[in-house]
């Protein structure tokens, strides 16, 4: 729990310090991942919701859908790969901003004290 708070105040400050509001930055990141598995191919993108968003174990995703346990690993494998893929472009933007915005931030910081 300890960092779960750590990384979302971490996150809240990063996103304040760019002058977004934290909703602003969380339902772009939700937008940009709702898109990303929206983009999956339909098998996979129904085996990893089940996994993901209903929780359920392979070996029940695979019974319900009549496949094998080791077909719903290497569709969650895929699928985990595709969206890192996807959102590896994202991210790289992100961490871009945030850190010209922080050496900004320090520039500006440093010439009030001159």
């Amino acid at each position: 729990m300890k960092d779960t708070y750590a990384t979302h105040y971490r996150h809240t400050a990063a996103y304040a310090d760019q002058g977004i509001s934290t909703e602003q930055g969380n339902d772009d990141l939700y937008n940009r991942v709702t898109s990303a598995i929206e983009t999956l191919p339909p098998q996979c993108r129904l085996i990893f919701r089940k996994s993901r968003f209903e929780e359920k174990k392979y070996a029940e995703i695979a019974q319900e859908l009549g496949l094998s346990v080791k077909t719903v690993e290497v569709q969650i494998g895929k699928a985990l790969k595709l969206l890192r893929e996807k959102l590896a472009t994202a991210m790289v933007i992100v961490l871009l901003i945030l850190i010209v915005g922080w050496q900004l931030g320090h520039f500006i910081n440093l010439h009030t004290y001159w």
